[in-house]
């Protein structure tokens, strides 16, 4: 009976062994942050990058130094304006900026460019 209580025990010892998930493999954090930054972060960044640089090349030049590209999101430009005269003088012309974007930033998908006044920095 002993000796069949111990077949008993190691059929079972064997079973829960073979059950048993494999280790998982350890990865350095710097490494799991380098492929998500790679992944999702860059090609935003890329996409911003373009945006902002041909941004400041439309701006008519009184309105340089009073705006700024702030960031990109879900297709809305969003840009800040030190002052409401330049917001309005922006306003204007805001329909052609809009038209060269799309045309010369396809990638960006830009559908609105969305202003608010605020502190260039």
């Amino acid at each position: 009976m002993n000796a069949n209580r111990f077949d008993e025990n190691e059929r079972l010892r064997k079973s829960v062994k073979w059950k048993r998930p494999p280790k998982p493999m350890e990865e350095k954090l710097g490494d799991t942050l380098a492929k998500i930054f790679a992944r999702k972060i860059e090609p935003r960044q890329k996409k911003q990058k373009g945006v902002a640089e041909y941004w400041n090349d439309l701006l008519p030049q009184g309105l340089k130094e009073h705006c700024r590209a702030e960031n990109l999101n879900a297709g809305i430009l969003n840009v800040v304006v030190d002052s409401p005269v330049y917001a309005n003088e922006l306003q204007w012309c805001q329909q052609n900026l809009l038209e060269n974007l799309q045309k010369h930033c396809p990638k960006a998908r830009i559908i609105k460019i969305k202003t608010r006044i605020g502190k260039i920095i």
